[in-house]
């Protein structure tokens, strides 16, 4: 039991018992506390003169005063039992031992050889898309060179052994892309391979200089220094799997909410795969690629388009729920489609999406989703007209399909424009509020419902013979 403290408690009670830190873990036993250290169970001596009563009550047991550090004799008087910290105790104990993941240091060697044996994916479908700037690479070798700490990576290991990169795309990226001159996972053929360094300022001496160019002393240095990796090993809880990559994850990653949202829900298994597909699939529509055109690209490339697919399900399935905080509630639905806990048919929701983003794109084009004044379009797309529009037209879809564009567009110039207070004091700062959601998607709703043709107008009448 090697650097085990003894508290003198401990040895006042009558005996020593080995306790090891934060690593220690206390349970019960017959209602009697025992210390489990490094797998090795220990009744506390003191416990042994205070058998568990035969009815089973537990107020003659005394984890309250051995959880604070000062176990009683057996002279001692009864005290009262504290099951919650003791059921806390145990929930601990079962929980933690489900959470397997260590911490390891791998050279940047290793990670080019675990890649090249395809044993290690770089560039899993969750990752973001591999966008740092030359400068940016660069540095990342200059801190490496100098020893300045970098940012540990997160790797999941699957069930058929391979680790995924769940986060460190750009720090392993540059490091695999220098040394190697190629880029790890698919590139555009013409994009300039970032493998000459600049913007280095504090070892001046390497700019200009790729990894062929460095002396054979440096080369090895360079392969030798390692990456600290945190390895989420498996575990047979899935949502066990999700809790833990998104509370790593969220310790300082610059990823957008949904990146997160996205990796933690493939880190799940086989139902978050199928939910991520199916909104993959839905983004993929021509018809909402062409609404959603002025996102914009930074947004884009974060999994926007995705994240709007995913809000208009929520929209649709699960409005009720929304508390006023978008990004828990997108969390909130995810998980419930995942899990089962609501009802959702990927084919209806699918055929229902598809028809509604085909009837805006012909009727509105990129204009569906942004802000209008005086009667013309004004900048990219906002979130909260896209929120307002689509709910707000859905229930009116096979009206919306019947007029002509020019009718539905100046409909939608008066129901969202600057002109509309209606509307007007539902957007803006604030939006989000859950008032003012439900207002400006009724306002939508009410405008369309007055001013769009009726199913059965302008319907030929035959006539008989």
């Amino acid at each position: 039991m090697g650097g085990c403290a003894l508290p003198s408690h401990h040895a006042r009670s009558g005996g020593a018992v080995p306790t090891c830190g934060y690593e220690s873990r206390i349970r019960t036993s017959h209602h009697r506390p025992t210390i489990r250290t490094g797998g090795f169970s220990h009744l506390h001596p003191a416990a042994a003169a205070f058998p568990a009563a035969e009815d089973g009550t537990r107020d003659r047991l005394y984890p309250t005063a051995f959880l604070a550090g000062s176990y009683p004799s057996a002279a001692t008087p009864a005290v009262s039992y504290n099951w919650p910290m003791v059921s806390l105790l145990k929930e601990l104990d079962e929980r933690s031992s489900q959470i397997r993941f260590e911490v390891i240091d791998f050279s940047a060697g290793e990670l080019i050889r675990l890649h090249e044996n395809k044993e290690i994916n770089i560039q899993p479908a969750f990752q973001r898309m591999f966008r740092w700037s030359r400068e940016q690479q660069s540095r990342l070798i200059e801190s490496m060179f100098l020893g300045l700490p970098v940012p540990q990576i997160v790797l999941f290991q699957r069930q058929d052994g391979v680790l995924e990169l769940i986060d460190g795309l750009q720090r392993v990226s540059s490091l695999i892309t220098f040394i190697t001159g190629k880029r790890p996972g698919p590139s555009d053929e013409n994009e300039e391979a970032a493998t000459k360094l600049r913007g280095c300022d504090i070892l001046f001496s390497l700019n200009g200089l790729d990894f062929a160019s460095l002396d054979g002393v440096l080369q090895l240095e360079l392969k030798r220094k390692t990456l600290r990796a945190i390895v989420i090993r498996r575990t047979n809880d899935p949502n066990l799997r999700y809790e833990m990559f998104k509370r790593l994850n969220a310790g300082g990653s610059p990823a957008e909410a949904h990146e997160i949202r996205n990796a933690s829900l493939r880190i799940v298994g086989e139902p978050g795969e199928m939910f991520l597909s199916f909104l993959d699939r839905c983004t993929g529509h021509s018809g909402f690629q062409d609404v959603t055109d002025t996102l914009s690209d930074q947004a884009k490339q974060r999994l926007g388009r995705q994240e709007l697919a995913l809000r208009f399900f929520a929209l649709k399935v699960s409005l009720d729920t929304y508390k006023g905080s978008i990004s828990d509630w997108l969390d909130d639905f995810s998980e419930a489609v995942v899990t089962k806990r609501i009802s959702f048919e990927y084919a209806a929701e699918e055929r229902a999406f598809s028809k509604l983003f085909e009837v805006l794109a012909e009727k509105f084009g990129d204009e569906a989703f942004v802000k209008h004044k005086n009667d013309r379009a004004l900048g990219g797309l906002a979130p909260a007209y896209y929120d307002a529009v689509t709910m707000g037209l859905l229930p009116l879809v096979d009206r919306l399909e019947k007029s002509r564009p020019d009718v539905a567009k100046r409909i939608l110039n008066q129901a969202v424009g600057h002109e509309n207070p209606d509307f007007r004091e539902n957007v803006g700062p604030g939006a989000n509020a859950v008032p003012r959601l439900h207002r400006r998607i009724a306002e939508v709703r009410r405008v369309f419902e007055q001013k769009l043709p009726s199913l059965t107008a302008n319907v030929p009448v035959r006539k008989r013979r």
